[in-house]
């Protein structure tokens, strides 16, 4: 990892996905001789992110560097291959729950290439749904917070709402980040000056029946509400008819009941 080989290996996956597809998916084969190099670059990629994991929970501070520098190395490096975006964001968004790897992520620039990777793929659904559960869990770290509020992160969220609205699982990230960021006074006023309460009170009324999504934008809501200004005019905007909507439609759901019943306390 320390002498390229993470970009050596994002180098040799970037140029196999031309020739053989996008799929990030280890091949059915284990035979040597019937794979691609990139295939079994993908192979020892993958052996290396489950190596990550272990690195975890074994606690070793010389691995986790090692690990965030190599990862965020191949992000920067190759930026139009979307199968190194993806297997990136994928590994950071689950590495991020882990306190002393978010402060690593920042460290080496990895916040800001999740946004960047944002504006470059914004029709990819799937690689939103995982930067914005990334955000969610990187903005628990002040530093990572301060990072997205200057870069734009908060209008690379709202974007992924936009391209992808209709996408639930889009959605239900959108609305989790925005629920992390509303505790931030200078979020909040980032969020509702773009837009942001408008957004959730749209992500409640397109999917209605999606408990996640009802759950995540009802909390958010309650977190910008937390500003006496931005709570009158949620209330306004249909704030409480939401809730009440989301109580009917969620009956047997307890976090979207604790959700609601804070929301109307």
């Amino acid at each position: 990892i320390d002498q390229g080989g993470i970009a050596c290996l994002a180098a040799v996956v970037a140029a196999d996905a031309n020739t053989a597809g996008d799929n990030l998916a280890l091949p059915a084969s284990s035979a040597v001789g019937h794979r691609s190099a990139g295939a079994m670059a993908k192979e020892i990629l993958w052996s290396l992110a489950e190596d990550t994991l272990n690195d975890i929970r074994r606690g070793s501070s010389a691995a986790l560097a090692a690990d965030i520098r190599g990862l965020v190395w191949a992000m920067k490096a190759f930026p139009d291959s979307r199968q190194v975006q993806h297997f990136v964001l994928w590994v950071l968004s689950t590495l991020a729950v882990d306190g002393d790897y978010r402060q690593r992520i920042w460290a080496h620039e990895g916040m800001r290439g999740i946004i960047d990777g944002m504006q470059r793929y914004e029709a990819d659904a799937e690689l939103q749904h995982f930067a914005c559960f990334g955000l969610a869990v990187l903005a628990q770290d002040h530093h990572n917070l301060a990072t997205l509020r200057e870069e734009g992160g908060i209008a690379r969220i709202l974007a992924a709402f936009a391209a992808h609205s209709g996408d639930g699982k889009v959605t239900a990230a959108v609305c989790a980040a925005l629920e992390v960021l509303a505790l931030d006074e200078g979020c909040r006023l980032q969020i509702v000056s773009a837009g942001g309460d408008e957004v959730l009170l749209q992500a409640m009324d397109d999917h209605a029946q999606d408990a996640a999504v009802q759950q995540a934008a009802g909390n958010a809501l309650v977190n910008l509400a937390g500003d006496n200004e931005i709570s009158v005019r949620l209330v306004c905007g249909g704030c409480i008819e939401r809730m009440k909507a989301a109580m009917h439609a969620h009956g047997d759901n307890i976090e979207v009941q604790l959700m609601a019943c804070r929301g109307m306390s």
